[in-house]
């Protein structure tokens, strides 16, 4: 599976002799982005399809710090401005949209991608053209390694969570875990890495199924993971397909726990479930948007002076514009692409308020923090 996921990143790699092909060369006479008064930021997220609202809720967290930031003045007297396009989900939409964003919006920097087969489809785009890439929503190891200069995660990855998830049900006493995943870079890396934590332990997985990204016809995955009568199933899918396999895994008589991770969609997920969502388990990887630490306690403030609802989503978004904006401030009047990346680069260690973020030269994975919720009954995650 390693092997496999490593082609996969060499492939989109191989794409980048075929980019010059069809995108506008940046001058660099003067930097992309930056004009005496605007630093431009792009963002590629789904607005439509199943996933939109996880796309929503991070764009609006991102504006949200953006919106404060610029009440105050800016940053050196520059506003910021984020340009959002639609992908719908689709890698090969979230591949145009950054094309469009890196040669006719010429943006400084991308933020907040949400998915991981829409990232991993930018990766030989902003690779390319040098754009800095900072808090896309995926824990994919493929952002990861090999090391890439101009990617920077602020959240855990999903091998995180995955670990955090099998030592919970390890030390319950579960040991017949079954996964159930989407057939995509996100699934993939989902199941490799259960695999390797159960192989810590000298377990092995009780049963798999899997279903293509675009489906939810989840009967022949329910089939081969049912049958194993596993005590827990951990989840790497959408919200859409989460919910249609809970649903018939309980119909067909299944008394396991289901363990989701934190790219599912939490809020869509416990919509989509009602009152069937109570004593599901969702790791995140974002601080809980109702407690309070001083980040979270800002977040609410700003979140109910515009009238929204606290969510994951948001909390993750605004977790990714803070970093990216102390690295702007940090990267000084001047400023350059290559400014920004030494700055995040030079940061160390960080406290947002109560959220840690440390990056080095030799390592651009600053977010490590994992927590497990479960749904309550009234719909309300606990922690």
């Amino acid at each position: 599976m390693r092997i496999q996921l490593k082609l996969s990143n060499y492939v989109a790699w191989s794409i980048l002799c075929l980019i010059n092909l069809t995108a506008i060369p940046v001058s660099k006479a003067e930097e992309a982005g930056v004009t005496a008064n605007t630093i431009l930021i792009g963002q590629s997220a789904p607005l439509t399809g199943a996933a939109k609202e996880l796309g929503e809720e991070t764009k609006l967290g991102i504006q949200l710090y953006f919106d404060q930031v610029n009440a105050q003045g800016g940053i050196n007297g520059r506003k910021l401005k984020l340009i959002t396009l639609d992908d719908a989900n689709q890698p090969g939409k979230a591949r145009d949209n950054t094309i469009e964003l890196a040669t006719k919006s010429r943006v400084f920097a991308l933020l907040g991608y949400v998915g991981t087969d829409t990232s991993v489809a930018a990766l030989p785009v902003f690779s390319y053209h040098e754009t800095p890439f900072i808090g896309a929503v995926t824990g994919t190891d493929l952002l990861r390694t090999p090391y890439n200069r101009y990617v920077f995660n602020t959240r855990a990855s999903f091998a995180n969570e995955t670990a955090r998830i099998v030592e919970q049900l390890t030390s319950t006493g579960i040991k017949n875990i079954a996964v159930f995943y989407a057939s995509d870079a996100h699934g993939l890396d989902g199941v490799e890495a259960v695999s390797e934590e159960l192989g810590k332990l000298g377990l092995g997985l009780a049963a798999r199924g899997s279903i293509e990204r675009t489906s939810n016809d989840v009967r022949g995955a329910v089939y081969l993971i049912n049958r194993a009568k596993p005590g827990a199933v951990i989840l790497f899918c959408g919200s859409s397909q989460a919910i249609a396999f809970i649903q018939e895994m309980r119909k067909q008589g299944s008394t396991a726990q289901f363990y989701n991770t934190s790219l599912v969609g939490s809020t869509t997920l416990v919509r989509g479930l009602g009152k069937d969502s109570y004593g599901l388990i969702v790791s995140q990887v974002a601080p809980h948007p109702w407690g309070n630490l001083p980040i979270v306690r800002e977040y609410k403030r700003l979140m109910e002076a515009a009238g929204g609802t606290p969510s994951y989503g948001s909390m993750e978004g605004y977790v990714a514009a803070r970093t990216m904006v102390e690295g702007i401030r940090r990267a000084g009047k001047n400023l350059t692409r290559e400014g920004l990346v030494t700055a995040l680069e030079n940061m160390g260690n960080i406290d947002l308020g109560g959220v840690n973020m440390k990056f080095s030269s030799t390592s651009h994975n600053g977010g490590t923090f994992v927590d497990l919720t479960m749904i309550g009954s009234d719909g309300r995650f606990l922690y």
